[in-house]
């Protein structure tokens, strides 16, 4: 029993509990007492015999008859009937409970009266009586129905947002682990290249590699982090990357204070600027330059990468590449709306990359430094 009681909270949707239930059926059936109380002080009955007869026994006849109806329900599964399905078996279910209220009225009032002639009279309007004794159970069964559609509705809806939340998790971490492979490709070509001709600067090559690494590593399990982390894997890539091209790229990166305690999503400016030396810079016969800047404007970040080059297609301004693809879809998958990656080429031989998203400050425990 503790397992399963754990198990539905764990799924966030609230039951009432077996206090509740019987506090609102002794509330309900209480107040049908009340109401046939002010009846009888209405109409000219008297005695303690037709008070218990009419006010008593029908509120516990009621009480327990709509208990044993409530394990009826859920004996034979009405909880799993549509509304269209459910209604006869409403009207039928009130009608018998209705009759048995009329039958242990009757009973009640050949038991302790002995005055016939009311109990003649109410034998000759008994469908009207019938009719009005069904009433309060088919409010019953609105209520109890009612409330189990709109329990079902929201578990629906509680699964809805889990399986999304599930697969926008799975989704994220497909993408990141598209990035890490391509990432670290680039950055052991850019180590291989340099230790046979220059060792010396391969040994600092190597220890700027580490330092992206474990910054890779770092960042595995969180959703977003500083820009300043961000800005320092990007100036450890370029200065692999300037290694290896040499006097064929030239780079500055700029960032404002305020900027650099922006969160951003990890590896997104890496990305960026990666795109940018691969499909920019490195194409070119004289090589290129490189700038990133990164500013704060109110409760906005904006990151800008320009490169000398152009797009490979003129005709997609969305620009080609599946790192730029899963950029765009990591923020779609953050962000929503609120965040755009635009690629745009100048026509001046120049590429820019520009990145908008909310300024959020980062949180602790977010990654703040790869050092």
């Amino acid at each position: 029993m503790k397992a399963k009681t754990d198990n539905r909270a764990s799924e966030g949707v609230a039951r009432p509990s077996r206090r509740a239930y019987w506090t609102l059926q002794a509330l309900g059936w209480g107040a049908y007492a009340l109401s046939n109380h002010l009846m009888f002080f209405i109409v000219p009955w008297r005695g303690w015999g037709r008070f218990t007869a009419i006010v008593l026994l029908p509120a516990l006849a009621g009480f327990l008859l709509s208990h044993a109806y409530r394990a009826f329900i859920r004996a034979r599964g009405w909880k799993r009937c549509a509304p269209l399905a459910l209604a006869p078996r409403i009207i039928v279910a009130s009608l018998v409970q209705g009759l048995g209220l009329l039958l242990v009225q009757e009973a009640g009032l050949l038991t302790l009266t002995e005055n016939r002639e009311t109990m003649s009279i109410m034998w000759h309007i008994h469908a009207m009586t019938l009719y009005f004794f069904s009433i309060p159970f088919f409010g019953w069964s609105l209520i109890y129905f009612a409330y189990h559609y709109a329990a079902r509705a929201r578990e629906a809806e509680v699964a809805w947002w889990r399986t999304a939340a599930e697969a926008r998790a799975a989704e994220m971490d497909t993408l990141r682990s598209q990035l890490n492979p391509h990432f670290l490709f680039n950055a052991l070509n850019s180590v291989r290249a340099l230790i046979a001709e220059e060792p010396a600067r391969a040994q600092r090559a190597v220890t700027r590699l580490s330092e992206m690494l474990r910054y890779s590593l770092q960042r595995s399990d969180v959703a977003t982090v500083a820009l300043r982390a961000e800005m320092e894997m990007v100036e450890n890539y370029l200065a692999l990357e300037a290694m290896r091209l040499e006097e064929r790229l030239r780079y500055r990166v700029e960032a404002d204070p305020a900027a650099l305690e922006a969160s951003v999503l990890p590896m997104l400016v890496q990305t960026l600027v990666e795109n940018a030396v691969k499909h920019g810079v490195a194409r070119q016969p004289g090589g290129g330059a490189l700038a990133v800047e990164a500013r704060r404007h109110a409760d906005r970040l904006r990151v800008r990468v320009v490169n000398t080059g152009a797009l490979a297609g003129a005709s997609d301004p969305e620009g080609a590449g599946v790192g730029l693809r899963n950029a765009r879809a990591r923020l779609r998958l953050l962000y929503g709306e609120a965040a755009s990656l635009m690629l745009t080429d100048t026509g001046r031989g120049e590429v820019i990359a520009e990145l908008d998203l909310p300024a959020h400050p980062a949180r602790n425990g977010q990654l703040l430094s790869a050092a």
